[in-house]
């Protein structure tokens, strides 16, 4: 069991967040949430038949959410570069018809830049290396 003591110990141990983690985690959860209005937004306009794209489009949007909040967290992080690299690719493909996929391809592209730089942030310290 771990007592507060140990937490505030591991919390210490580990560097402050790098403000290029704090830019990715931004760009995630800020595209989520302009794609998801723009979801919203475009829901009464779909034709009938098309609930399913709509529910797909927002559960990628909040998955997008919720990954730019795990990589605030410092968590999941082969979990994220891998989605957000899907995702880039998806929206790579949208970029034909629109530009603001392209950008969202962009940001996507740069937030998975960002991750695989920062890595060693997101490795936790080893008990034995904490106490030194």
């Amino acid at each position: 069991m771990t007592t507060r003591k140990d937490a505030d110990a591991a919390a210490a141990a580990r560097p402050r967040r790098p403000g290029a983690v704090e830019l990715a985690a931004a760009l995630l959860i800020i595209s989520g949430i302009l794609q998801f209005v723009g979801a919203i937004g475009a829901a009464s306009s779909l034709p009938a038949g098309s609930e399913v794209v709509l529910f797909g489009s927002i559960a990628i949007d909040i998955a997008t959410i919720a990954a730019g909040v795990l990589i605030r967290s410092g968590r999941l992080w082969l979990l994220v570069v891998n989605y957000v690299a899907v995702l880039g690719f998806l929206d790579l493909l949208r970029s034909g018809s629109s530009p603001v996929a392209l950008m969202l391809a962009i940001s996507d592209i740069v937030v998975v830049v960002i991750l695989i730089l920062n890595r060693p942030w997101f490795i936790p310290p080893r008990p034995d290396e904490a106490s030194d």
